[in-house]
């Protein structure tokens, strides 16, 4: 594959940051900043401390090929007239920091200085103060090679080597230890974004190796098909990580790759369940399970082990069963009872039950969008199924449905209405002492990080299904006009014909108390939250629809929230 030729292009850098909420997290942690900017640093708790405030900047919104790169900033400064003065600086991008900007404020006549420490970016000697009235432009100049993403080995080369090149960058080891551990998982991170866009789509991907390239056992390789391709530090080295079509693992060192080629090839993962079972080996042990009448709960678990070490331990608890044929469930009586369906069903591993009078060996299912609902069976043989293909779960599948979430959305809840309702949050001073108290409250700030972590990591590329007792519908257009006040009125959504229950399906999903987005007064009372008793909700948004809609969800009419796989 060609390599391109390297040229200088300048980046607006600026306008990459305007792309996502950057300016949002940049006022919220300035409001942050300035809580404690009487304080001295070392007397300020470590989750409010500048250096922590920059470093979660720096996992957010930096970018770690640019460090160390000339950049060209325009910055505005309020003049004593009213006016804006505006220069121009260039220098060395560094990484973000803090600054401390002293203002004046009139008291009784008089003029008193303040200092206020507000959030910053360093660009050669100087820490620019951030805000979008400050930073009117913030443009990169860097080498980088003319191609796009469909030059596949070029391009995925190039972001490597930024990772190795990034360590040799003296901004890079003027920083502490937490920054430059956190500029190498963001650019790991980034590359693997890359990767999963480009290579890692069902299809078979040919990684050519160096000839000089050694294995363990010495053995040479001239390459591999895979199926997955991702970038991982070994070693302070970057390595690619390579998950083969056999589902075998090779680490290679980023040197030792010379060529990757995407292919149309899908990748073959589907097993016929039928046939697979029908192997001699496999039914003589099933037929020795099923005739073994008189065992202990224990032996069972035994006999049912061994036959997983022959089949493949995540043959069943890694997989996706599609088919047709007997689909079984256990009534409330204990009764069997089957039907002729089709299915597409997560499985949950083996058993063995007594089915119309006899022992059967059976695979457990379970529907991944009603996980608390009873399991569902089928018997892997052809006399019960006419077909029935095993594929390979998608990565938001190998994760067992989160109950603790739900448990943990609902704790913070209840202690975001404790709080609320408390003497300390009434009497504090003003409105941003009491977001800052909300803030702060432990068991609201591990809801936030486990609702971030399940559906922006885990399930990340899902839609959202919640279901709810009762909801509200506001289209996303018209929502800022109404209050929460407003919202409380209204009635709750309708619920269609012969549903019991909402069922909500969205592409995005938060954990907020309404009342408080952009409170400008002071909370006096718990009848200051008509909408959501002092309690967070959860706001999910479906723009599948041609009119985008809000659902707000209260947690005490909350049933269960999970992916839709």
């Amino acid at each position: 594959m060609e390599r391109r030729q390297f040229k200088t292009a300048r980046i607006d850098l600026l306008s990459q940051l305007n792309e996502s909420n950057f300016w949002e997290n940049i006022d919220k942690i300035n409001r942050e900043l300035a809580a404690y900017s009487s304080e001295e640093p070392d007397d300020i708790p470590l989750k409010n401390h500048p250096d922590t405030l920059a470093l979660r900047l720096l996992a957010r919104h930096f970018d770690p090929r640019y460090l160390g790169e000339i950049a060209t900033a325009a910055i505005a400064r309020r003049l004593p007239d009213g006016g804006f003065d505006i220069k121009q600086i260039t220098g060395k991008l560094g990484l973000f920091t803090y600054a401390t900007i002293t203002s004046e404020e009139c008291v009784g006549g008089v003029n008193i200085a303040t200092d206020q420490r507000v959030a910053a970016l360093q660009i050669g000697e100087t820490a620019v103060p951030l805000s979008p009235e400050t930073l009117l432009q913030l443009d990169i100049e860097k080498p980088t090679p003319d191609e796009n993403p469909n030059d596949t080995f070029s391009y995925i080369m190039n972001q490597v080597r930024e990772i190795g090149a990034l360590r040799t960058k003296p901004s890079y080891q003027a920083a502490s230890p937490s920054e430059q551990t956190t500029l190498e998982i963001k650019a790991v991170k980034d590359i693997n974004q890359c990767l999963d866009a480009i290579a890692n789509d069902n299809t078979v991907s040919i990684v050519t190796l160096h000839p000089e390239l050694k294995y363990d056992d010495d053995t040479a390789r001239g390459s591999i098909r895979a199926q997955n391709i991702s970038v991982e530090i070994r070693d302070n080295y970057p390595h690619f990580l390579i998950i083969d079509t056999d589902s075998f693992v090779h680490a290679i060192p980023y040197g030792g790759v010379i060529d990757i080629e995407i292919t149309d090839e899908p990748v073959d993962i589907d097993i016929n369940v039928i046939d697979f079972f029908n192997d001699e080996t496999i039914r003589n042990r099933i037929d020795y399970i099923e005739s073994t009448t008189y065992c202990s709960e224990d032996d069972l678990a035994e006999l049912i082990k061994d036959l997983e070490k022959t089949i493949g331990d995540n043959f069943c608890q890694d997989g996706i069963f599609s088919g047709a044929g007997m689909l079984y469930r256990k009534e409330s009586s204990g009764d069997i009872k089957g039907e002729d369906a089709k299915f597409t069903l997560l499985s949950r591993g083996l058993d063995v039950l007594e089915i119309d009078g006899e022992r059967k060996l059976v695979i457990a299912l379970e529907d991944s969008n009603n996980p608390a609902g009873d399991p569902l069976y089928i018997i892997p043989d052809t006399t019960h199924l006419n077909q029935c293909v095993r594929k390979n779960a998608p990565r938001a599948m190998e994760f067992e449905p989160d109950c603790d979430l739900i448990e943990c959305l609902r704790s913070a809840a209840s202690a975001a209405e404790k709080l609320i309702k408390s003497d300390d949050f009434i009497n504090a001073d003003d409105i941003e002492q009491q977001q800052r108290m909300l803030d702060e409250e432990e068991a609201i700030d591990k809801a936030m990080s486990k609702l971030v972590y399940t559906f922006d990591n885990l399930y990340q590329g899902y839609q959202i299904r919640c279901t709810a007792k009762k909801c509200w519908a506001i289209p996303v257009d018209v929502y800022k006009s109404y209050s929460s006040k407003d919202i409380a009125s209204l009635p709750t959504a309708t619920l269609e014909p012969g549903k019991e229950i909402f069922e909500i399906n969205g592409d995005a999903v938060e954990f907020f108390v309404p009342e408080m987005i952009d409170q400008k007064e002071k909370i006096t009372s718990a009848a200051d939250f008509p909408l959501s008793r002092g309690q967070p909700m959860l706001r999910i948004t479906d723009a599948s629809s041609g009119e985008p809609t809000y659902y707000l969800v209260p947690i005490d009419g909350f049933l269960s929230i999970a992916p839709v796989v």
